[in-house]
């Protein structure tokens, strides 16, 4: 039984890098975006969160020469059972994006919103998290992203330093 769902598994994975080497994208393709990804989130002190999620959407506003800017909004929850929290953060932003080969477009983002640290008597933070990825195309609207971003939530009293990573699929939804 193990080896059929391997053979299957490689299968699927074989299958997939084929139909991605016919997949092409320019920067346009990228005007309308949406995505889910997983997020791991890492707080100074040596903590980590649970893996949670991520939702996204861009829209293209500007290009300048081979570049794309794209305005974009996000939501993320993250658990952190070392002390009890779920961390809800808000963000919005401008990437920038441009198409490396036909198939592989990187972006670097900054994004400015707010994170709710999710304690009895919880409190909320200002979030500035510059960040990076790439999109790697594997079917006609189907993309595999990834994400590294450094959020620094800026409380009343505190400011921790964050890291971030993020995998999970992206929609290129073509002009807008």
């Amino acid at each position: 039984m193990r080896m059929r769902c391997v053979y299957l598994m490689a299968s699927a994975l074989l299958f997939l890098t084929a139909r991605a080497d016919a997949q092409q994208r320019t920067t346009g393709d990228y005007d309308v975006e949406v995505g889910a990804k997983y997020v791991t989130l890492w707080e100074e002190g040596g903590y980590t969160g649970t893996p949670g999620f991520l939702v996204e959407g861009g829209f293209g506003v500007w290009t300048l020469k081979r570049w794309r800017v794209q305005a974009i909004g996000e939501l993320m929850v993250v658990r952190f059972d070392d002390f009890d929290a779920t961390y809800k953060q808000g963000t919005g932003g401008l990437r920038f994006g441009r198409m490396v080969t036909p198939k592989v477009r990187a972006f670097g983002q900054i994004q400015f919103g707010v994170q709710n640290d999710g304690f009895l008597n919880s409190n909320t933070a200002f979030v500035v998290m510059p960040g990076g990825g790439i999109n790697y195309a594997l079917l006609d609207k189907l993309d595999v992203q990834v994400m590294l971003d450094v959020p620094f939530a800026i409380y009343d009293d505190n400011t921790f330093n964050q890291f971030r990573f993020a995998v999970g699929i992206a929609l290129p939804l073509g002009g807008n």
